[in-house]
């Protein structure tokens, strides 16, 4: 069965006897034209949110995409100059600058909790947390380079290390 020119080609089913019983237009699903809206802005959401788990989940099934982009050991010197202070040697925290204890960075469950990932370090690094007393690194000159190698620095305190109750 062919088609006209300028529409759409009906899928045709047969019976048993193998003649045409019934047609069946898909072009309300195929033609965007025509069809509604939002089934395409619902679809795209769906593609972009599954897409978006498939990599989250690569990424925590492969350690070394889960690792931070800098260096520890580079990241331990400027801990040791700009951090010690606040945050201890030992990254166990608990100094109240404001009302606010700094956290412990060596309790592996707070670290492995999404909400403390990677982008909350680079934030509070760089913009700081006035309530809390933590400096906003960047406006102090600290560099991009420096920060990723912090962040790399502070994952270390909990790597290896039980979670707290």
């Amino acid at each position: 069965m062919r088609a006209a020119a300028g529409t759409v080609p009906h899928v045709v089913l047969h019976s048993t006897a193998n003649r045409p019983t019934e047609r069946m237009d898909f072009v309300p699903l195929l033609d965007t034209r025509r069809s509604n809206p939002a089934f395409w802005m619902v679809l795209a959401a769906a593609t972009t949110s599954l897409s978006l788990g498939l990599s989250m989940l690569a990424g925590a099934a492969d350690p070394e995409r889960a690792r931070p982009a800098g260096d520890a050991a580079k990241g331990k010197k400027v801990f040791a100059s700009k951090c010690v202070a606040c945050h201890k040697a030992d990254g166990s925290g608990g100094v109240k600058v404001t009302t606010v204890a700094t956290p412990d960075w060596r309790d592996a469950k707070r670290m492995a909790d999404p909400k403390h990932d990677d982008a909350y370090l680079r934030d509070c690094i760089t913009n700081g947390r006035p309530k809390s007393g933590m400096v906003p690194w960047s406006k102090q000159g600290m560099k991009a380079a420096d920060v990723e190698n912090l962040i790399a620095y502070i994952r270390t305190f909990s790597a290896g290390a039980p979670a707290k109750k």
